[in-house]
């Protein structure tokens, strides 16, 4: 048996400021046959591969991995060419039993809406129809037509935080395995939901309908099942929720799990993110004496999304309440790390802070600070791998602490302030540029989480955003009213 396996993943987001270029991926870069560690959560699934074929003896070609921190549209050319240098390494590799593949699915490139659709269509012409294609998706992405009839297996992660990503390759690797062996017949149906919404999968009602998803797995020839979440901040036209259901060799049964799970989560539309706060909300709320330690979910500022990882806001409300012990991480700032950099560690400066990449990063903070500690070509590792920051400086004045990074990067867990220096008893409110994935490791420490929506590119008011492309009528954006689940 000889495998196939590569990556080129993003999530793009088309209302950032700055567009995704080759530097960005330069940051996670394998080319073909690297045989590297494959660090980060795009990369864990491609060495379970990697040691089942060891483990069988089946012969492996690996194709490049690469990554890039989401972020604005993904210039043509640079995604041209490494859509160009995927496709060759595949051509270069031969006839081949099983292709698969780690992408996000949200990736949208100048002139191309829908990379996974364009990349997984000139895969088949290469393989042909015998070949057997899985592809592990992000939930946050779009399902489309082109992704659907190229691919036989298309499998997302169920959580949200993505903790299950080992376990849904696992997932994916075996049914290949199963369907190039004959022993399924994986056949998809997808039901669409005609929303833009989060899903908090740490929430109760989301917890339950994650173990409905997998109850619904184990009835006779239904073989996967996925919520796919949808990234709503892509104006294309597929953007939104669909329940996606593979079956062996059952269009019907597909058709109609897919539907009685999609008319249940449109009943829930309105509790799957839980209470989310304004800027002067969280402040107060923080003064009214919520237990310590305090964690603000700067959501709208997330990098994770897209955004800059900049904005200002939320550290300004908390300053005019008068709040102190304050840390935020990370703050992406490459100018004011270079200062604090030339001041160096113990000068006394004064930094302008955040409010830089766009009209929505809000105003600059000026502010006379100590420089804590640098910390240079800075590597942030958590729970489910590895991210780059660049140069580092923890800068420390009016009662609040900076992570500053060079690169950009979301907060996932606690020590991105413990690795750094940052005494955690010292500091009774942090604030994360996270959405939800910082819920899976903050959580057992955090005394209150509170998800705050300031203004910003990952705004949480969807109808704001100038969309243009996406398929309407579509909830919020439209008045939809529920039909009720069957």
């Amino acid at each position: 048996m000889r495998v196939f396996t590569g990556s080129i993943a993003t999530e793009t987001n088309t209302f950032a400021p700055a567009p995704t270029g080759r530097a960005a991926f330069a940051e996670f870069y394998y080319p073909a046959g690297s045989r590297a560690d494959l660090p980060g959560p795009f990369g864990s699934p491609l060495l379970l591969v990697r040691e089942q074929c060891a483990a069988l003896g089946w012969e492996l070609v690996e194709g490049l991995v690469t990554f890039a921190q989401p972020g604005g549209l993904v210039e043509r050319a640079v995604y041209e060419r490494l859509r160009d240098q995927l496709l060759g390494d595949l051509r270069a590799a031969g006839p081949v039993d099983i292709v698969f593949l780690v992408l996000h699915g949200a990736m949208v490139a100048d002139g191309y809406p829908d990379c996974e659709g364009d990349i997984l269509r000139r895969m088949r012409e290469i393989t042909g129809p015998d070949t057997t294609i899985g592809v592990e998706l992000d939930p946050h992405c779009h399902l489309t037509d082109a992704m659907m009839q190229a691919a036989d297996l298309l499998v997302c992660f169920k959580e949200y935080p993505h903790t299950d990503i080992p376990d849904r390759a696992a997932e994916l690797w075996q049914l290949c395995v199963a369907a190039r062996q004959g022993r399924c017949r994986p056949v998809m149906r997808q039901f669409d939901c005609r929303m833009l919404n989060l899903y908090y999968t740490s929430l109760p009602d989301m917890a339950d309908f994650v173990t409905r998803m997998k109850q619904a797995e184990k009835r006779p020839g239904l073989l996967s099942v996925s919520l796919i979440h949808g990234f709503p901040w892509a104006d294309v036209p597929d953007a939104g929720t669909k329940m996606l259901v593979i079956t062996d060799g059952n269009p019907d049964l597909g058709i109609a799990v897919a539907e009685q799970l999609g008319r249940a989560l449109i009943d829930m539309r309105d509790h799957t993110m839980g209470v989310v706060l304004d800027c002067q909300q969280a402040a107060a709320a923080v003064l009214a004496g919520t237990a310590r330690p305090v964690v603000l979910a700067d959501g709208a500022d997330n990098p994770g999304i897209g955004a800059p990882g900049d904005s200002t806001y939320l550290i300004h409300a908390c300053l005019q309440a008068g709040i102190t012990g304050l840390a935020v991480a990370f703050l992406w700032d490459a100018a004011a790390v270079r200062a604090a950099m030339a001041a160096g560690v113990g000068a006394e400066t004064t930094l302008c802070i955040g409010g830089k990449a766009c009209d929505l990063s809000g105003p600059p903070l000026k502010m006379r600070v100590r420089v804590d500690r640098i910390v240079e070509n800075a590597i942030y590792g958590f729970e489910l791998g590895q991210m780059p920051l660049g140069d580092v400086a923890v800068v420390s004045g009016q009662g609040v602490t900076f992570v500053l990074t060079s690169l950009r990067s979301q907060c996932f867990s606690p020590n991105a302030f413990s690795d750094f220096g940052v005494d955690l008893a010292s500091h009774p409110v942090l604030l994360v540029k996270s959405t939800q994935h910082f819920r899976a490791w903050f959580a057992p420490m955090a005394g209150t989480i509170l998800s705050v929506a300031a203004p910003g590119v990952g705004t949480l008011d969807f109808p704001t955003l100038a969309y243009r492309h996406i398929q309407r009528p579509i909830w919020p954006l439209d008045d939809i009213h529920p039909e009720p689940s069957r």
